[in-house]
């Protein structure tokens, strides 16, 4: 499937994901497109990092915690300022990249398809999301985010516990 469906059948790439739209979403204005994008650019580059076989140690706990990072900004409707919200894009789409292509016991075949398969999924979720959000703005959209982001916080709470209670 060369990386397309990668996103979309992984929970542990398709949340983080999905929490990064709803946020961007939240935000508005030009932090709803410059969120996603920075998102996908650093997870290009983790992807690459990744397929080059360089390990920067990340693990599969960098996306838990973005998991309940991001969930509990969109939970709580959390402003941060434009430059820190861009650089947490940058450091949770470097994890996201990263771990989908960095594993020295398998090797993908092919390595650089997988990762436009997975960009180019990554990028569709992403500013579809954020576009709908912004788009939407009724009392009821805005409730079902916040809720949407509350699951997603307590989903990435719940593998972290599990992991760290020797679960995995």
């Amino acid at each position: 499937y060369s990386g397309m469906l990668h996103p979309l059948l992984h929970f542990e790439t398709l949340l983080p994901t999905v929490a990064m739209a709803l946020w961007a979403g939240q935000l508005g204005g030009p932090q709803s497109w410059r969120l996603p994008l920075a998102f996908l650019g650093a997870a290009l580059v983790g992807a690459v990092v990744g397929a080059l076989e360089i390990d920067l140690y990340l693990g599969d706990t960098s996306l838990r915690l973005s998991m309940l990072v991001l969930g509990l900004l969109v939970a709580a409707r959390g402003r941060v300022p434009a430059s820190l919200g861009t650089l947490m894009a940058c450091l949770f789409g470097l994890f996201e990249g990263q771990i989908q292509t960095y594993d020295p016991e398998t090797k993908i075949e092919r390595p650089f398809l997988f990762i436009a398969g997975a960009g180019s999924s990554i990028g569709l979720i992403l500013f579809h999301v954020a576009t709908r959000v912004v788009r939407y703005r009724a009392f009821w959209v805005r409730t079902a985010v916040r809720i949407l982001g509350s699951w997603i916080a307590a989903t990435g709470l719940l593998v972290l516990a599990l992991e760290w209670a020797g679960g995995r």
